[in-house]
């Protein structure tokens, strides 16, 4: 019996090694990716090249990039095979995680193949209760660093232990994370996986947790923004107003970087001094619109689309609205 594996890559994640194991257990490996998920040493690559050579390693890259670009490749490529190959001879293994894929496999069963899903498994601990995400309790200290940990492994992805570990010193450096218990967390909970040194990241369970926690922040929108009454009376509040306005136009063009967002504060909004613009940095910093992590800034889309969408006729233009320090303090902190 031939076996012929189809690999969801960007959904599972693999190492060198494991690539290799596969090849070993498999008389054909296909992957199909969109943006590449792991990096090769030249000597992986020399390795690998022999197995692609003899094509029982095929990798296909999507012509363009998109939310599932590489699921919809995987299913063309499964209907393709099914045509070619032997249906007696020959079983598919379908590698992700991804519930979808059910649909690719059951295809293939229609068409008269042996055909199975194989996902990872989840870790268990020690009294051998699966590890939920949902669970988390986002308000711990320590699962408050882990989100901030995620949301910048989410845009970068240290591909060896000690550049990960270095990365998040370096990125979390004043925050008072305690790094190796941030990276156990990444660990126990399956965000990461470390072999050999190597890491693997599971950016689907990253993206879970990180839209559990834009739950929670919905749920207390009510309690934390203000009436359009309120902002109508209160200059701050309507410059957040505007500034959330604009942030939800630029989503994929906003400020990474502490330095670029002060930059764009003053551009959209016109305020003319150094301490105007600080200020109003930290008032989004304490309404949790924009989270600090050294020099780095990531956002509160959810608290942005919120206050994007009050509905309010009239907002004074920015340059018949009263400068910020010109209030109370107490308006200030409000």
């Amino acid at each position: 019996m031939k076996k012929i594996l189809l690999l969801d890559i960007e959904n599972l994640h693999k190492t060198e090694n494991e690539l290799f194991q596969l090849l070993k257990s498999y008389a054909f490996v296909y992957l199909v990716y969109a943006k590449s998920p792991m990096t090769l040493s030249l000597d992986g690559l020399q390795s690998l090249a022999d197995f692609i050579s003899k094509k029982k390693l095929v990798l296909i890259k999507m012509p363009k990039t998109g939310p599932d670009a590489a699921d919809f490749g995987l299913a063309f490529l499964a209907g393709q095979l099914s045509i070619q190959m032997d249906k007696i001879n020959t079983e598919f293994d379908v590698m992700s995680n991804d519930k979808k894929f059910e649909y690719i496999v059951d295809l293939l069963k229609i068409m008269g193949f042996k055909a199975q899903q194989v996902k990872r498994e989840k870790i268990s601990n020690s009294n051998g209760n699966k590890l939920e995400i949902t669970h988390l309790d986002l308000q711990k200290t320590e699962y408050k660093h882990l989100l901030n940990a995620l949301q910048l492994l989410q845009k970068n992805q240290p591909k060896q232990f000690n550049s990960l570990n270095n990365a998040l010193k370096s990125w979390m450096k004043n925050s008072g994370a305690n790094i190796k218990q941030t990276i156990e967390l990444l660990k126990q909970y399956q965000f990461i996986q470390i072999k050999n040194q190597n890491v693997s990241y599971e950016l689907a369970r990253m993206t879970e947790v990180l839209s559990v926690q834009a739950n929670e922040t919905i749920k207390t929108l009510v309690v934390q923004l203000p009436t359009v009454e309120e902002i109508q009376q209160k200059p701050h509040l309507q410059r957040i107003k505007q500034y959330c306005d604009y942030l939800i136009k630029i989503q994929k063009g906003r400020p990474a970087k502490v330095e670029s967002l002060i930059n764009s504060i003053q551009a959209v909004l016109r305020l003319d001094r150094e301490q105007f613009l600080q200020d109003f940095l930290n008032i989004l910093i304490k309404q949790k619109i924009v989270f600090q992590v050294n020099n780095k800034v990531t956002y509160n889309d959810s608290l942005i689309e919120a206050w994007s969408s009050i509905d309010i006729i009239y907002l004074a233009e920015s340059q018949n609205i009263i400068n910020v320090l010109e209030q109370p303090n107490s308006e200030i902190a409000s």
